[in-house]
């Protein structure tokens, strides 16, 4: 008998790999599909999230940490740092919601993620020759809560929706 090749497996169907469709507990976790009625209810009660609300969230973020730095500190190079760091990642991140929304397609998307990438590096890479004196603390800051608004806002928007 000819010893089996060890990467025989990756061709060979195995029979073991499939789950017995007539268990209960596989309708369980692959309901049936919605017919065309039961799809138009659950999106009527399941909103979608505009982009454009995740935005206006990273704005929101921007002003809060603004008027929290300025009641604290009162330092202007922190402040304007802050801004100028939130305003490398929401900026860009407005003109890809806007584009998406008003075009969604595949193509949209990964050179719109591109340029929106693009533009927010070539903003931080301005922000000595922008703002001369940089607080870089505050600036990195703004950009890791910011960016992190990309998750938090649609869970908080969907909880607070109820979608």
């Amino acid at each position: 008998m000819p010893a089996e090749d060890p990467s025989d497996h990756m061709r060979k169907p195995n029979a073991d790999a499939f789950a017995d469709t007539s268990d209960p507990a596989w309708e369980d976790a692959f309901p049936a599909p919605l017919n065309a009625a039961q799809a138009a209810r659950w999106r009527a009660g399941h909103r979608r999230i505009s982009p454009l609300a995740i935005v206006a969230c990273q704005a929101i973020l921007a002003l809060l940490g603004g008027g929290i730095l300025w009641g604290v500190g009162q330092d202007s190079a922190a402040i304007i740092s802050w801004f100028y760091g939130a305003a490398a990642i929401a900026l860009p991140a407005a003109g890809f919601a806007a584009l998406v929304v008003r075009q969604p397609s595949l193509g949209v998307l990964v050179l719109g993620e591109l340029g929106k990438l693009l533009v927010s590096v070539v903003l931080l890479a301005l922000a000595p020759w922008m703002l001369g004196e940089v607080a870089w603390s505050m600036l990195l800051l703004a950009i890791v809560l910011t960016v992190n608004v990309y998750w938090v806002a649609p869970i908080w928007l969907a909880r607070r929706r109820n979608v």
